[in-house]
């Protein structure tokens, strides 16, 4: 190792297997290890450090083989020796696709790396000839293209080969070297010149995928197979056996995202099992780390700009869905909504669990309906949607969908006074009054005075 190589396991211990089974004692809680045969073979572990979530240091022990750190050496030995190096990561929502992202380039800085890391959306895709004009010249970088999915369906041909011919020459243009990570929720869900990449990680696998893959993989399809047995445990067990040992049958289990969570990657042609784990530092990631110290200036300048109403009601929604903070005392995420909005949220959550909605077009209605009626508020409304059941506003809607005419017809409530009439009799008996104001059942008379 040069003198300026920064050991990347620096701090951890290395141990076999045979002493990693006589320490059970310092595992965990709720991780073991079983064993069924001995052997004189023995795998390398590597123990890596971890804060659980009452903030207490752990040890996991992670085989070599699966362990991130050589995964990330080799990417970075191909992007040194090659100077550009292509990176495809195929997964479900929610798999951990971005946590793995973090985690590499986490691990690309720890081991003393200095690449420039530039975050796109998967829209951006479409102008990456133009992204690696304006980028530095001489300088590492890494393109990271976040939910990539679909972004090239619509692409012309002649697009489709600017964009594959930029990626390409990149070196030539940043005189340096290059990093393409690319997220997509689904293998086919760009062009395969884009797919086809020198490392491919997978984080879900599906029945569906099990076919797409056996094109991709051809004889590797068994570790795929073995791969989805695996996704399976780890997403409806709640955690996950492995053997740990390629000559005997030691098992470990591990908990799922307690750290880890378990992955498949293809370097190049080497297909095998990875674990990987939250990873990140404020060098790597900034925007995590950076706090804002005093927001009142803030608040006070979207009041000014929006006004107080406006502000306080879409803060709410939106400090429910980024701010993760927990409460103290029983760890349960804060609720940032009253108890009304709470149970409109969870009902139309289940509405759209089982059954389609065009929720855009019913929020169109809604605000037409705001507009031309105006109506006034009535107490208990709220009450009343919360109480009725989810089945009953499934059946309203499918009915609604099936007699398409009904939007016709006409609602006459208890207030109901009839449109206006050609009768200029005057009488509200017989027709429409211009005189009468409110309801015939209000504290009104056919005049404006209260009785």
């Amino acid at each position: 190792m040069a003198d300026n190589e920064v050991d990347p396991y620096e701090g951890q211990e290395f141990i076999n297997i045979d002493e990693l089974t006589s320490s059970n004692k310092n595992l965990p809680p709720g991780l073991n290890i079983t064993k069924r045969e001995t052997s004189n073979y023995q795998d390398k572990f590597v123990f890596e450090p971890y804060i659980d979530d009452e903030g207490n240091p752990r040890r996991y022990p992670v085989p070599m083989r699966w362990h991130l750190t050589p995964i990330v050496q080799n990417i970075l030995a191909h992007n040194k020796s090659m100077q550009y190096t292509g990176i495809v990561e195929i997964g479900m929502s929610g798999t951990g696709k971005t946590t793995l992202t973090r985690a590499m380039l986490h691990k690309m800085h720890m081991m003393g790396e200095n690449y420039r890391v530039l975050w796109f959306t998967g829209a951006d895709m479409l102008n990456i000839d133009k992204i690696i004009n304006s980028c530095q010249v001489g300088i590492p970088h890494v393109f990271v293209f976040d939910d990539a999915s679909y972004t090239m369906e619509d692409a012309k041909k002649e697009d489709v080969a600017r964009l594959a011919n930029a990626l390409t020459t990149i070196r030539h243009h940043l005189k340096s070297r290059a990093i393409i990570i690319m997220n997509i929720h689904y293998s086919k869900a760009t062009k395969k010149f884009f797919r086809n990449q020198h490392f491919t990680f997978l984080t879900s696998v599906t029945v569906e995928e099990l076919g797409n893959y056996s094109d991709l993989f051809k004889e590797k399809m068994q570790v795929v197979r073995k791969f989805a047995k695996y996704y399976n445990q780890m997403s409806l067990k709640g955690g996950f056996y492995l053997p740990v040992s390629s000559a005997t049958y030691e098992q470990l289990y591990y908990k799922t995202n307690k750290p880890f969570r378990l992955g498949l990657v293809a370097e190049i042609s080497d297909l095998h099992f990875f674990l990987f784990n939250k990873q990140e530092c404020e060098t790597c990631n900034p925007l995590t780390f950076k706090k804002i110290k005093n927001f009142s200036d803030l608040k006070t300048d979207l009041v000014k700009k929006y006004g107080f109403s406006k502000v306080r009601s879409v803060l709410q929604f939106f400090a429910m869905i980024y701010d993760n903070r927990t409460d103290g005392n029983n760890k349960k995420r804060i609720q940032y909504l009253n108890n009304d909005y709470i149970a409109i949220w969870k009902n139309l959550a289940e509405i759209n669990r089982n059954i389609y909605v065009p929720w855009g077009e019913m929020l169109e209605e809604l605000r037409a309906d705001i507009k031309i009626k105006k109506k006034t508020h009535k107490p208990g409304g709220v009450k009343k949607f919360r109480e009725k059941s989810v089945m009953s506003v499934m059946d309203q809607y499918k009915k609604e969908l099936e007699n398409p005419n009904n939007d016709k017809k006409e609602i006459k409530g208890e207030d109901y006074i009839g449109p206006p009439s050609d009768d200029s009799t005057g009488s509200p008996e017989g027709g429409y009054d211009s005189t009468f104001v409110g309801s015939k059942n209000s504290r009104f008379d056919g005049d404006t005075k209260r009785r």
